[in-house]
């Protein structure tokens, strides 16, 4: 109740003009009322509100002035109502309940509210960074809720564009916009270790490739990568050969599980697919005169100047690329 009283002294005022004259009552009065027809008395109330009982009877004495009717007569130190007061004290019963309400809620949002960060994301973009650092920044006192979005690289600069996210990560840094270098990422050719390609036992030619299954995932990066390597087996296609026979899946994780288990060679980033190469379920297949293709992340920051939440989360971001790669 003290919380309320307090909060309540600078409250919104009510206008109580239908059958009253034009006058402002604060809630700070009618929370007293109530309290001294709960407790019965001036002093009882004035303990239970934890302040002097001539504030009590000074706020009593200012709302029967305001409303131009007794509320309250005193029989010794005892208060009764009167009859406006009986019809006055169930009239605003409903306002006072609702004010203590919002007190509480307010004082439980205090503990309990935590800012929302928004935070769009490149589908491409490995886990084995993502989650780490959301898990990283999640476990610290009082951290900002994310909300995490996936998606293409038009998807993630659209959601950039119209403000929905205070951080992103994409391929690509929309005009304007700032971002960081945030990971370089390197794409190899793989296939299991068992793949009839190593028997070869020699660097692979992109002869050799046109023969066998590319098992693709859906990606911007990925599809050129393919697109290059369409249009160098077209300058050697003078032998007749046909082209690689692709095999189009919807991720990067889709496409690592194919090949883990034989199915094909595949271009794929380095640094997703270490721990299968670490484990021998995949192998780095010995290109012939491969310079190496990569794709470069970047951490954007969103046209609105950025929350301290976001810095720390984009802080930790860094750190666990750092610490990843």
């Amino acid at each position: 109740m003290k919380q309320a009283s307090d909060t309540i002294e600078s409250a919104c005022e009510i206008q109580l003009s239908k059958g009253y004259r034009a006058s402002s009552v604060n809630l700070r009065q009618w929370v007293m009322f109530h309290a001294v027809v709960s407790c019965g008395s001036y002093s009882g109330a004035a303990e239970m509100l934890q302040v002097s009982q001539p504030a009590i009877s000074y706020s009593i004495a200012r709302l029967e002035e305001h409303l131009g009717v007794p509320l309250l007569k005193l029989e010794g130190r005892k208060a009764h109502l009167t009859g406006p007061g009986r019809v006055l004290i169930e009239r605003s019963r409903a306002l006072v309940r609702e004010a203590m309400e919002l007190e509480q809620f307010t004082e439980d949002l205090k503990i309990n509210w935590r800012p929302e960060i928004g935070l769009a994301v490149h589908k491409d973009f490995p886990s084995s960074v993502l989650i780490p650092a959301i898990r990283t920044f999640s476990q610290q006192p009082r951290s900002a809720k994310i909300n995490l979005i996936e998606g293409s690289m038009p998807q993630i600069e659209r959601v950039i564009r119209e403000q929905s996210v205070d951080l992103a990560i994409n391929m690509h840094v929309p005009h304007g916009l700032h971002g960081d270098l945030l990971v370089e990422m390197e794409y190899v050719a793989v296939a299991h270790p068992g793949h009839p390609l190593f028997a070869l036992d020699r660097e692979i030619t992109p002869m050799d490739l046109e023969h066998e299954v590319q098992v693709l995932p859906s990606s911007e990066f990925s599809m050129d990568i393919a697109g290059k390597s369409k249009s160098n087996k077209s300058s050697k296609g003078s032998e007749g050969r046909e082209n690689a026979q692709l095999w189009h899946v919807s991720s990067f994780d889709t496409a690592e599980r194919a090949l883990s288990e034989g199915f094909g060679y595949g271009w794929l980033p380095r640094q997703r697919i270490q721990q299968s190469l670490n484990a021998g379920r995949l192998r780095i297949l010995p290109v012939q005169n491969h310079k190496g293709y990569k794709s470069t992340f970047y951490l954007i920051h969103g046209p609105s100047i950025l929350t301290s939440e976001a810095s720390r989360l984009a802080d930790v971001l860094r750190r666990t690329v750092t610490e990843t790669f």
